[in-house]
């Protein structure tokens, strides 16, 4: 499938609205790097033991992540899918007779070392849960598509309120005032693997 095959996709529909709320930074979406073709996808991941779900690929197919340190929603970075893999490599090199990180997961967004994760499995599937990795790891959105919907949702309500803010006169960032119980219920109705809706992530 070509890259353009997945832009009318309901996923790619999703990130384009979260977009029009987190692109008040003007670098984002320059930052943006181009989509890769599933045939790219497949052979970055040849050395990775797992699938990765459709809608990750779509994502994927979509951009290939953002540039450093530029953040795609809330701060936290959109991760291009060689900088996931590397991640992962290094997270396994962590491991020894105790899991600390486990296999299946790949980094998707990162913030300050802060990681939303998507669960890859053995045999393909179109959707899968997406973990919060800090100090401990959890599950935390049932799946991307979940996810994305819930943030969107935020915004649109205003339980997430960006504001610009600059480092410089040339350096921008968004800096997001965040009503807790309306996110958390917002993300709870889309998400029903969460345990309550005081849960922050």
């Amino acid at each position: 499938m070509s890259i353009y095959a997945r832009q009318s996709s309901p996923l790619a529909e999703i990130l384009a609205k979260l977009l029009e709320y987190t692109s008040i930074n003007s670098e984002l979406k320059p930052s943006l790097r181009d989509g890769i073709s599933t045939d790219e996808i497949v052979s970055k991941l040849k050395s990775f033991p797992f699938h990765i779900p459709v809608e990750v690929e779509e994502l994927y197919e979509w951009h290939n992540g953002t540039a450093p340190e530029i953040g795609f929603f809330k701060g936290y970075s959109f991760l291009p899918l060689e900088d996931a893999l590397i991640i992962r490599e290094q997270w396994m090199r962590c491991n020894g007779d105790y899991i600390v990180y486990e296999p299946e997961l790949l980094p998707l967004f990162e913030f300050e070392g802060e990681y939303y994760c998507v669960e890859c499995n053995i045999e393909k599937q179109n959707k899968a849960p997406i973990w919060r990795v800090y100090h401990d790891s959890s599950k935390v959105y049932d799946s991307l598509t979940a996810m994305l919907l819930a943030l969107v949702e935020c915004y649109e309500t205003g339980a997430y309120r960006p504001t610009l803010k600059f480092y410089d006169s040339e350096h921008s960032y968004i800096e997001t005032i965040i009503d807790e119980r309306k996110a958390g219920e917002i993300k709870l109705k889309h998400n029903p693997i969460r345990q309550g809706i005081f849960d922050y992530p």
